[in-house]
């Protein structure tokens, strides 16, 4: 059998997402709290498929966010969460008219 490796122990990236230079506040705070994973994946964007860079554990994200004043447990950190599925949604929704418009017009063709 071959060794353990890092990959093994990391979120599935589909599933909970990724950070990257560009991850806000907003972003870390969903995914801290709609995972109960240790390490997330950091992935370098530059190319199409993304490269992993590394992992950084839960603890580090808590304490940045902390650091910005978005400590676990806060009335800033409830904003941001709340804030950040509001934007999901609407995301979601602009993705869901999206794909309905471009099936509406395929079949009308």
């Amino acid at each position: 059998p071959r060794p353990y490796m890092a990959d093994d122990l990391m979120v599935d990236i589909k599933e909970y997402g990724y950070l990257n230079d560009k991850s806000s506040y907003k972003e870390v705070a969903l995914m801290l709290e709609h995972s109960n994973e240790i390490f997330f994946p950091v992935l370098d964007q530059r190319d199409k498929r993304g490269t992993l860079m590394g992992e950084v554990s839960r603890q580090i994200l808590e304490s940045e966010l902390k650091h910005h004043g978005y400590g676990k447990h806060t009335p800033a950190r409830h904003r941001l969460i709340r804030q950040a599925t509001k934007r999901l949604q609407a995301v979601s929704m602009f993705n869901l008219n999206l794909a309905r418009s471009a099936t509406r017009d395929r079949t009308a063709t």
